[in-house]
């Protein structure tokens, strides 16, 4: 009589879990709203997996890549989704007013094309604006928003006023600065020009490419944790 009540039991549970039609679905999260640097949709409840999203959209998994972080009030949290199409729009921050833009970055095709800071009082500090050549070209501005301009330090330090060679092999400034220390880099040629997000500009440089004879006058160090991770020269 007891393992028939067991069995009853059982049969009973089974048939309630497959007939609850009306349960709650899990939760889908929603996405930030304009205004911050996140991009995709977090989950309202740790643990949690949220829906399929709009179409386009890949589900990141342990098997295509690491996990994504997007930060929000200072925290990080990981992205469970993010579009197949490279982002086009602009990312707007704000002043503690809530109504004076801080920042504005603008991205094409996924690319950042213009990124433009502006202080407390609406004046603008700094405008980055993307060239068709690639280079991304910095302005800076004094405190009543005149454009100022950079100084170019010639002869500042030892490396500036020698001549560098480019295309020549183990000679060429390219390999002798590659995986170099960034401090022998302001040793060798003072504080660059221009600071690109960790591209150090150095302009007013004397390098001759020995191919072709031209006079290449701009040295671009890339800095990755203190080291330079490549060197490009410029006319």
């Amino acid at each position: 009589m007891k393992q028939f009540a067991s069995i009853s039991l059982v049969a009973g549970l089974v048939w309630v879990g497959c007939s609850d039609e009306g349960a709650t679905p899990l939760p889908v999260s929603k996405p930030f709203p304009e205004g911050g640097e996140e991009f995709g949709a977090l989950p309202e409840e740790e643990g949690m997996m949220p829906e399929s999203g709009a179409e386009g959209g890949e589900k990141l998994t342990e098997s295509n890549g690491a996990p994504v972080l997007a930060e929000r009030d200072g925290k990080l949290y990981q992205v469970y989704e993010i579009a197949k199409i490279p982002y086009e729009g602009k990312v707007v921050l704000y002043h503690p007013d809530g109504t004076t833009e801080s920042s504005e970055r603008v991205y094409m095709d996924g690319v950042l094309v213009r990124h433009t800071i502006w202080d407390a009082n609406a004046l603008k500090k700094m405008e980055a604006v993307l060239h068709a050549n690639g280079a991304m070209k910095t302005t800076h501005f004094d405190e009543v928003g005149n454009p100022m301009k950079a100084p170019i330090r010639i002869g500042a330090a030892p490396g500036r006023g020698l001549v560098w060679k480019t295309g020549a092999g183990q000679a060429s400034i390219e390999n002798l600065y590659r995986g170099k220390g960034a401090e022998l880099i302001k040793k060798a040629f003072g504080d660059p020009d221009e600071d690109q997000s960790g591209v150090w500009v150095y302009r007013g440089m004397k390098v001759a490419d020995v191919q072709t004879g031209q006079l290449m006058t701009t040295v671009r160090f890339s800095i990755v944790d203190g080291r330079v991770l490549s060197v490009s020269v410029e006319p």
